[in-house]
């Protein structure tokens, strides 16, 4: 306890023997009860800390799905036109660059896909990025999303 709340208790205790009053039982209800408001409070907080926590939570799930599905669908195109079964992106070209990174972050980093890359002339880089259709079919469906035209595509 704090010196100024001892000397409020010692000066109310004081007076109660003095005037045969209850001033500290009153005043030890009074904090006890202002403790239980600011308790309730606290857990009236935290649970909707959780419930935003939560709602984060799927937002981001979200995101990375949708971020996932515009790799799929920009991959699908591009290799539609090409066969090949790997995607080839040129740093030299400033799109070209900023798919390239998109691409390796939402599918290469979790595992959707495989890159490799070749040394172009005046340092600028090419880059083989191959899908892994089928684990990229299954997580899709498993969050719900439903991809048409399977058969085009195989790993």
């Amino acid at each position: 306890m704090r010196l100024r709340d001892r000397l409020i208790f010692g000066f109310l205790t004081l007076l109660d023997w003095l005037l045969g009053g209850d001033l500290t039982e009153r005043e030890l209800s009074r904090r006890e009860a202002r403790v239980a408001q600011q308790e309730a409070r606290l857990r009236v907080l935290e649970e909707r800390l959780a419930e935003m926590e939560e709602r984060l939570s799927r937002a981001k799930m979200v995101v990375e799905a949708e971020d996932l599905w515009l790799c799929f669908a920009y991959a699908r195109q591009r290799l539609a036109r090409d066969p090949r079964g790997e995607l080839r992106l040129d740093s030299s070209d400033p799109m070209e660059d900023k798919a390239a990174d998109f691409l390796i972050e939402h599918m290469v980093k979790p595992g959707f896909a495989t890159v490799r890359m070749e040394e172009g002339p005046e340092g600028r880089h090419i880059y083989y990025i191959k899908p892994a259709w089928q684990k990229i079919y299954d997580h899709l469906e498993g969050i719900g999303i439903h991809v048409e035209g399977e058969a085009g595509l195989a790993d």
